[in-house]
């Protein structure tokens, strides 16, 4: 459904010959809808490139259709948001969902950054497949701020991602040794004929929490490939985050009646973009690995804010600074604070599954760490208006 330019519209001029007016042509209606349409449309490819474009949708990313015309979709939404936007249009054209609707952040033609929300729709090609993808981009609400500049930084390509994430889970594979090690030392001493009842029982009960690690990092790890492949589904909606917060915390209180959690929660808090068994999933690690962190009777705080476009959760623990060891270390302060917890026994690769959910929702994890004591874990997410 592509409409070139002059193909289609209104068009005024001659005179009908009856009334002497002059005449206004209409030869597709459809055509005018997409021109004059006040939110923007695109038509793109499987491929995702852009087909065609109307004017309102040039406005929105500053540019006019022609030069619109020689990019792919992807390539105009913000760096942070394109691996969630790759993997919905990848189910958009899988089958696995008809549309989809979603905040994204655009890069501009002149450099800025506009919020839109976008909502994509799979046009069926007549052959069980997907012919072209309608796109509609609304200028969002969710960040009331005018575009602002991309800052400058490196980009890191995709191989370069994949190889710090290789070398991550090869450390991490090391300390798999750890428990291993526990396992195989302690069973040879259940074979000594001189071991008596007590020290079997205590020797088993070793055995059984090293094992339960183990298959917490196993199963951790299983997840962390399943959400990277997509094998798993995200299906974001709008999502009341303030109540999470307080859902988790209240379910942390009456396992940990002896840990302290203040809630400090903005009111009128926007609501988050979000598939909210996997917040929940992820607010429940953050609070794990503040209780890790923490010592006994130190206070965690978690708290809400909205940022622009964006909502933003803390966790604040009363722990330890991460420090890096060298300013070029492949791992940055929110994964060697994994390894940290992996260390301790109290790891099942629950940061690293923080982190990935952020990303799948098109948002960002990361720590902040404070030189006098206590870091802050920091989970961001889209916001959408609030409906209800």
């Amino acid at each position: 459904m592509v409409y070139p330019d002059g193909a289609a519209g209104v068009r005024a001029g001659g005179a009908n010959p009856a009334s002497g007016r002059p005449a206004a042509v209409v030869s597709d209606p459809m055509s005018v809808a997409f021109r004059h349409a006040a939110v923007g449309l695109a038509v793109v490819a499987p491929d995702g490139a852009v087909r065609d474009a109307n004017p309102a949708f040039c406005r929105f990313l500053a540019t006019d259709r022609e030069p619109l015309l020689r990019h792919c979709l992807r390539d105009l939404v913000h760096p942070d948001d394109r691996e969630a936007h790759s993997a919905w249009f990848g189910r958009l054209l899988g089958g696995e969902v008809s549309s989809y609707e979603r905040d994204e952040r655009y890069l501009r033609l002149d450099g800025a950054v506009a919020w839109g929300r976008t909502t994509m729709t799979a046009v069926p090609d007549g052959a069980g497949g997907v012919g072209q993808v309608v796109c509609v981009v609304d200028p969002s609400e969710s960040d009331p701020a005018p575009p602002r500049s991309v800052r400058p930084r490196r980009r890191i390509d995709g191989d370069e991602r994949q190889a710090a994430r290789e070398r991550f889970l090869a450390l991490v594979s090391h300390e798999f040794r750890t428990p291993l090690t526990s396992i195989q030392g302690y069973s040879e001493l259940l074979t000594g004929s001189t071991t008596g009842l007590e020290e079997v029982a205590e020797l088993a009960r070793v055995i059984h929490r090293e094992s339960v690690q183990l298959a917490g990092m196993l199963d951790g790890m299983l997840l962390l490939d399943r959400l990277r492949s997509g094998a798993l589904a995200v299906l974001p909606e709008p999502t009341d985050v303030n109540t999470a917060v307080a859902e988790v915390v209240a379910r942390f209180n009456l396992a940990r009646p002896d840990r302290a959690v203040e809630l400090d929660l903005m009111p009128a808090l926007p609501f988050a973009q979000a598939d909210r068994g996997r917040l929940l999933q992820a607010l429940g690690y953050l609070l794990a690995n503040a209780e890790d962190r923490s010592p006994l009777g130190s206070p965690i705080v978690v708290r809400t804010r909205r940022e622009r476009g964006s909502v933003c959760v803390a966790v604040v623990d009363g722990g330890q600074p991460i420090g890096l060891a060298e300013p070029t270390e492949a791992y940055d302060r929110f994964e060697l604070a994994e390894l940290e917890r992996v260390r301790g026994g109290g790891g099942g690769m629950e940061l690293a599954l923080v982190r990935e959910i952020a990303h799948l929702h098109g948002g960002r994890a990361w720590v902040e760490c404070d030189e006098g004591g206590g870091c802050a874990f920091h989970l961001r997410l889209p916001s959408v208006r609030r409906t209800r």
